[in-house]
């Protein structure tokens, strides 16, 4: 799975545009099952920012899924206290 390298998020509090770098989010392995092609594996990764103008913190949630491992099936992304401008994955 691919990671944007910039990440563009809008404070929700000031409305301050800034980038986070998208490689200070690691993904792990979160979970796992077995399916009929095998076992699906969800990564996940979140992160904590600090808006530059206001210091309003900003959370941010990834996840994707793999099923059959190695293949792409699924993802999701959050953030609370901000808004997300450009995706966090790369699909």
């Amino acid at each position: 799975m691919n990671i944007s390298k910039k990440v563009l998020v809008k404070c929700e509090e000031c409305n301050r545009e800034f980038e986070i770098a998208g490689d200070t989010l690691d993904f792990d392995v979160v979970s796992s099952c077995e399916r009929n092609m095998g076992e699906e594996i969800e990564f996940g990764a979140e992160g904590e920012y600090q808006c530059p103008d206001c210091d309003n913190i900003i959370f941010i949630y990834a996840s994707y899924w793999e099923y059959p491992v190695g293949a792409y099936n699924n993802h999701e992304e959050s953030i609370t206290g901000g808004e997300l401008l450009s995706n966090i994955l790369k699909i």
